[in-house]
């Protein structure tokens, strides 16, 4: 070049000043780059504008000096009074700091510095230029102020152009992947509705930039996990592991295990997050905090709540150290669950005081469903039901944004307890029963009535086998023999029945091997029948219903006695009597269990009504006497406890009736009459008919 070798500086400088952005808008930075050569420090920074340009070369190549030089710019031009100039390296300041990837911190500066520069809506000379302009602005504000004012209007005027022709399909990419950012922190449906599957059709361009398509294609990945699309987030993460630089490539294996563990693969999950901390060294600190947040999250979820504790106490002073306040809050929210788990819960409520503080306000909804659900948890955990169920209405409030309510996936080692509380009060009931089904969250107990169970079979009082609450028989009909099998499990109590047992009852005529081979098929094809392998189980010669996927009333009714720690608890379980078991049945088979469940029915019920009596609650006590007397028509104490309670409540008629039926089976079964008390008991009876009259 003739200038420099006439040592003419300023020729050169007023060369850059006039062509640069031309050179760097067309792409040809290393034209640029090439003028800077020979050319002395001491001319180089003599002009902000020429130091500027020399700064927006360094990023391509030392990203680390740009943001020096920048500073250094940005200073110039304020000492010069030019505010054009100061936008310019403020807004380059902005867009080194994602490149750099390191920290998120500096973007406090430049977000104030551009404020002012940007309020009061700002001219610009071309479409693209405000673009560049807003988008780094607001992405900047999604990890940093994520509530600052002029969010609203740089959003507008991203959304209102993102479409334009006066845009190419690089940086229309780019502002879609910040707006996918806005979406999902708002928790705006309508917003991912329009912006994403343009992205999705975007990024399959190969003309875009590597790195822009890269990280439109993680973001892709974090609105499919964020919105419990797990499907989605599968496909996307291997997309991007195909087209992606390698700190990309493990940001997107973080999300690939998060997905693998949410659909049950759990063994491949943690085998991902033990080979990334095994990175640690090699990782960079941003990528780092969610490999740290990822496993401790899973070491929760798994109950190792010590190794998780620690791996979440890391990954949040990582999060700080990044700069990422939404980072910092939500995992903070995850460790206050944990921190519950162990009974640490004045630690857990100053987390989510401290994580609110950090993030929650309206441009940060997506996850005020998993703070008032970790809320609850805390409550819980504190022994504070009442405050627990208050919190529970927030989290699952069915009018909040589907991707609200994803969120709630983030804490899933909580979600049986949570969920059974919530079906217990009525909250948003088709809603709970949609997300344990779609997430298959196992119960937290194996006798719960309200659980959607995928199998529910009612042996009590009858016979009947609903799958997803459709009846059996409205699905296709069964073979007689395999719903005898069925009721025969059912009736040996459902779990760890011996094989030998049911082939016993099964093949009377065969001997043991043979009657246990047809059985072993008879069980595949009842598996086939209740259409899920896993619905039946055979371990160690042993037959089980799956008490994670098979609710049996029979065996939630003596589970419930079995475990009752309260008078409620009690109740809940006599609920659940039917009927005798398998009531009309002449199966020798079932004749031992259908009398030991009946005894330990009446036994229970009149120990339940003597209480209710005692306590003046005579309703309660008849509908126990009056459900005895059903069950055995011969015993006279029932109908007696029936006649006294009818006496108190002045139900003669009701009285009269259990009376004149008991004395036509004593008649009829041992020809005599009801004994003198259960005489004197009916006399009474009558005693309160002339008192009311």
């Amino acid at each position: 070049m003739l200038y420099r070798q006439a040592g003419d500086w300023e020729a050169i400088g007023t060369l850059i000043r006039t062509h640069a952005a031309a050179l760097m808008a067309a792409g040809r930075w290393q034209t640029l780059a090439g003028w800077f050569e020979g050319l002395p420090e001491s001319a180089r920074h003599a002009d902000p504008w020429v130091l500027f340009w020399w700064a927006a070369c360094r990023v391509m190549t030392d990203p680390k000096e740009a943001q020096t030089l920048l500073t250094e710019a940005f200073e110039a031009f304020a000492a010069a009074g030019d505010t054009n100039g100061q936008f310019h390296a403020a807004l380059a300041q902005a867009e080194v700091v994602f490149v750099l990837g390191e920290t998120f911190r500096p973007l406090d500066r430049w977000i104030d510095a551009l404020a002012p520069l940007l309020a009061g809506g700002r001219a610009f000379e071309t479409v693209a230029d405000g673009m560049r302009a807003w988008s780094a602005f607001v992405n900047a504000c999604i990890y940093r102020r994520p509530e600052h004012p002029l969010m609203p209007e740089g959003v507008r005027y991203l959304d209102t152009h993102l479409r334009s022709p006066d845009i190419d399909d690089s940086q229309r990419t780019g502002v879609a992947t910040v707006l996918l950012g806005v979406g999902h922190f708002a928790a705006d449906e309508a917003m991912l509705h329009r912006v994403l599957p343009l992205t999705e059709r975007l990024v399959q361009m190969e003309s875009i930039a590597p790195v822009t398509r890269t990280w439109a294609g993680i973001w892709i990945v974090v609105v499919k996990y964020m919105s419990a699309d797990f499907p989605g987030t599968a496909t996307w993460t291997a997309w991007t592991e195909r087209h992606g630089l390698t700190i990309m490539v493990r940001v997107a294996d973080v999300y690939r295990s998060y997905g693998l563990y949410q659909t049950g693969h759990v063994a491949e999950a943690l085998k991902i997050d033990a080979e990334l901390l095994a990175e640690d060294d090699a990782l960079k600190v941003y990528t780092l905090a969610y490999a740290l947040a990822l496993s401790g999250a899973h070491q929760l979820h798994e109950g190792n709540t010590a190794a998780g504790d620690a791996l979440m106490v890391r990954a949040i002073d990582a999060a700080r150290i990044t700069g990422f306040l939404c980072t910092e809050a939500v995992w903070q929210v995850q460790r206050a669950c944990g921190l519950a788990d162990q009974g640490r819960v004045a630690e857990a409520v100053g987390l989510m005081t401290s994580a609110r503080a950090v993030v929650g306000g309206p441009q940060f909804t997506a996850f005020q469903a998993l703070y008032a659900a970790t809320d609850a948890w805390c409550a819980l955990a504190a022994g504070d039901r009442d405050a627990a169920v208050a919190h529970l209405r927030l989290a699952l409030d069915a009018s909040h944004p589907s991707k609200k309510i994803a969120k709630l996936c983030w804490i899933r080692h909580r979600l049986p307890e949570l969920f059974s509380l919530a079906l217990s009060e009525n909250i948003s009931p088709e809603l709970v029963k949609r997300l344990i089904r779609e997430w298959r969250i196992p119960p937290a107990s194996s006798v719960d009535p309200r659980w959607p169970w995928p199998v529910r079979i009612r042996v009590l009082g009858g016979f009947e086998v609903l799958l997803d609450d459709v009846p059996l028989h409205h699905r296709r009909k069964a073979p007689r023999r395999l719903l005898q099998l069925l009721k025969t499990i059912a009736a040996f109590g459902g779990r760890d029945v011996p094989l030998s047992r049911l082939a016993d009852a099964m093949f009377p005529q065969d001997d043991g091997g043979k009657g246990e081979d047809g059985l072993r098929v008879a069980l595949q094809r009842l598996r086939d029948l209740l259409r899920a392998e896993s619905h039946v189980l055979l371990r160690d010669g042993k037959v089980s219903l799956s008490p994670q996927s098979v609710w049996v009333d029979a065996v939630a009714f003596d589970a419930g006695l079995r475990r009752a720690t309260s008078p409620a608890d009690i109740d809940a379980a006599l609920a659940l009597y039917a009927g005798p078991l398998l009531e009309g049945e002449d199966d020798p088979n079932y004749l031992e269990p259908r009398e030991r469940l009946q005894h330990r029915f009446l036994r229970h019920a009149v120990e339940r009504a003597e209480a209710h009596v005692a306590a003046g609650q005579c309703e309660a006590a008849l509908g126990l006497y009056r459900r005895c007397a059903d069950a055995d028509v011969l015993n006279e104490s029932f109908c007696q406890g029936v006649l006294r309670c009818c006496t108190v409540l002045g139900r003669v008629a009701e009285g009269e009736t259990a009376y004149r039926r008991l004395e036509a089976a004593l008649r009829d079964t041992f020809g005599r009459s009801p004994s003198e008390p259960t005489q004197r008991a009916f006399t009474g009876l009558g005693g309160s008919l002339r008192r009311d009259r």
